[in-house]
């Protein structure tokens, strides 16, 4: 149902998220170069949204789910982890879409121009770096949440290679590997 109602209401919402940018969308300057890849980004941005809507059942369903078979310090762990990083981490990403991407997109324009050159942008580039930048966020604060908590409530130890630890590393960095576009590859 989440995906039905992101399905209708995803034209609008990147139309005006585009003409907000500080690059003069309505001068021209966005293009879509490849229409294969617009359907792409509108599904990609699409299941996004469908999954952020869901987040919070997810996560109540989740927690029940734990609930019966953790240890006291494990369970608090848990509810502290998927409230504390599921809100900042979305937090953090509403942050980035709505103020720091547009500030880095101007910033970029200013740093890079080259006078004579009209710039000319890619909508497909802009929201796929988009979309990797916030899986990158919202994983490295769960992440930092939940490194914080375990060692809040001793579920780990100061050694550099606890196995809690490196389940944390490896998760993230396994997700990271899913959800890295091609544009992003450089990062690694």
């Amino acid at each position: 149902m989440a995906t039905l109602f992101w399905w209708w209401q995803i034209d609008p919402l990147l139309e005006s998220w585009l003409s907000s940018l500080p690059l003069g969308a309505a001068e021209g300057t966005v293009s879509i170069y490849d229409p294969h890849g617009w359907m792409s980004t509108r599904w990609s941005m699409i299941a996004l949204l469908a999954l952020i809507t869901t987040l919070p059942l997810t996560a109540q369903q989740l927690l029940s789910f734990a609930d019966e078979g953790l240890l006291p310090s494990e369970r608090k762990w848990l509810r502290l982890v998927t409230i504390g990083g599921v809100t900042l981490g979305l937090t953090t990403a509403l942050f980035w879409w709505l103020w720091g991407y547009p500030m880095a997109i101007e910033s970029a324009g200013i740093i890079g121009g080259v006078e004579g050159i009209g710039a000319r942008y890619d909508a497909i580039l802009l929201f796929e770096v988009g979309i990797g930048v916030s899986w990158l966020i919202f994983l490295t604060v769960i992440s930092l949440i939940g490194l914080s908590m375990a060692r809040l409530l001793s579920l780990m130890v100061t050694e550099p290679f606890d196995p809690f630890r490196v389940r944390i590393h490896g998760t993230l960095l396994f997700l990271w590997w899913l959800t890295c576009p091609s544009e992003l590859e450089g990062i690694w």
